[in-house]
């Protein structure tokens, strides 16, 4: 299956990512004992090509629940005297994690159209769920090249988050001009959740830039090239320059 770059949809943590869903509130406990990362009770992964050129990918992973081993400081109250004890606190609960994964080759096998979904859903915790579309087009022995994806997110339960994400530009590769198109957008509430990571969030950013290139001698040159662009970034708020940023968990791409 093509490996298209995706922008903040699904990196791969390896299914053990840290620990830490649910935080430790205690003023006078100390943390002794805890796992930094989820143990594995399960996965399967399963892959494929079909004779038409239809690529599917299904990943589903389970991890156990975590503990930390809390130490307190407790004064009885009748005689003043203080002992320590020590409690188990839940600090990750069971969970699924979910990648399905659908990408079809079009155009004699040059350009590709996929969707994406993800899902992470937790006993008892907050859920999130995405779906995400992207495409590959190449046209003229890939001289014009039209490439994106578009995601939407979904967590949470009783306050529920939602938002999206776009990435979509046009390139020219060849020829005396050639150039690049597009744009970048990603509202507040996105979040790819446990399975992605996005850098920046709440921003849009298009962009602009061409390229005149003239190989052969003209006038005193030997060469002569131009290049003139522009990149602009701001908020939705339309604010220049401000922008904020999240990050899921470390992982590296697939």
């Amino acid at each position: 299956m093509r490996k298209i770059r995706w922008v903040g949809v699904y990196f791969d943590p390896h299914h053990d990512h840290q620990t830490g869903n649910f935080f430790i509130v205690s003023p006078s406990g100390t943390l002794r004992d805890g796992v930094i990362f989820t143990t594995i009770l399960g996965a399967v992964k399963l892959t494929g090509k079909t004779a038409s050129k239809t690529s599917i990918g299904i990943l589903s992973a389970v991890t156990a629940p975590e503990y930390a081993t809390i130490e307190e400081s407790i004064t009885e109250p009748a005689t003043g005297l203080e002992r320590t004890q020590r409690r188990e606190h839940l600090i990750e609960p069971l969970a699924n994690y979910f990648v399905g994964r659908i990408q079809q080759d079009v155009l004699r096998g040059n350009s590709r159209v996929g969707v994406l979904t993800t899902a992470v859903n937790r006993e008892d915790a907050e859920s999130a769920y995405l779906g995400a579309m992207d495409w590959d087009l190449r046209l003229g022995k890939s001289a014009h090249q039209f490439k994106g994806n578009m995601a939407v997110s979904r967590s949470g339960s009783e306050d529920r988050d939602s938002g999206y994400l776009a990435h979509v530009r046009y390139d020219k590769t060849s020829g005396w001009l050639t150039g690049s198109v597009g744009f970048s957008i990603s509202s507040l509430g996105f979040n790819p959740n446990d399975l992605g990571f996005i850098d920046r969030a709440n921003n849009f950013s298009p962009w602009l830039w061409m390229r005149f290139r003239k190989e052969q001698p003209w006038w005193i040159f030997r060469q002569l090239a131009l290049l003139i662009g522009s990149v602009e970034s701001w908020n939705l708020s339309h604010k220049w320059g401000l922008q904020e940023y999240k990050r899921a968990c470390p992982a590296k791409v697939v």
